[in-house]
């Protein structure tokens, strides 16, 4: 099943693509949802990695090891593209993307296609769950860096 999320955030795209591309940004806006074991994640995101984590759902259940491939980062197109799978996962093929609006907003996009035999429906409904608290947590964070002017 296929889901698209998209949100326009208040910075630059260049700026906000490479805060994208951090593992700090990833961690923060995952953080108490889906806890990655950080110290497998590359602190940045390169074509051909392969980095296999432990993944808690909620920080709190023993959860699942997974499986990432980086298939794409272009910095021309502001995308990056992933191959995903591991616990009730059978694939998770993730794109993001960032689009300049004007010269002080993005377009944020996460899309996913996932599969999950007989959980998919209900993993898609948790997805879009999710992706809306990510693209939250994307707002808080780009805010409370202007803030600091970062």
């Amino acid at each position: 099943m296929r889901l698209i999320q998209q949100s326009f955030i208040d910075c630059p795209a260049d700026r906000l693509w490479r805060l994208l591309k951090t593992r700090a940004s990833f961690s923060y806006v995952v953080k108490g949802v889906l806890v990655p074991d950080t110290k497998n994640l590359p602190f940045g995101w390169r074509r051909g990695q392969v980095v296999n984590t432990r993944i808690k759902p909620l920080g709190i259940w023993p959860g699942w090891q997974h499986a990432l491939t980086i298939l794409k980062v272009d910095d021309q197109t502001r995308t990056i593209s992933t191959r995903e799978h591991g616990g009730p996962l059978k694939s998770w093929n993730h794109t993001i993307k960032v689009n300049a609006v004007d010269d002080r907003r993005a377009i944020y996009v996460d899309e996913i296609e996932l599969e999950a035999r007989f959980l998919t429906p209900l993993l898609w409904l948790s997805s879009f769950f999710f992706f809306k608290y990510r693209h939250w947590r994307m707002k808080k964070l780009v805010g409370r860096l202007s803030r600091k002017n970062v």
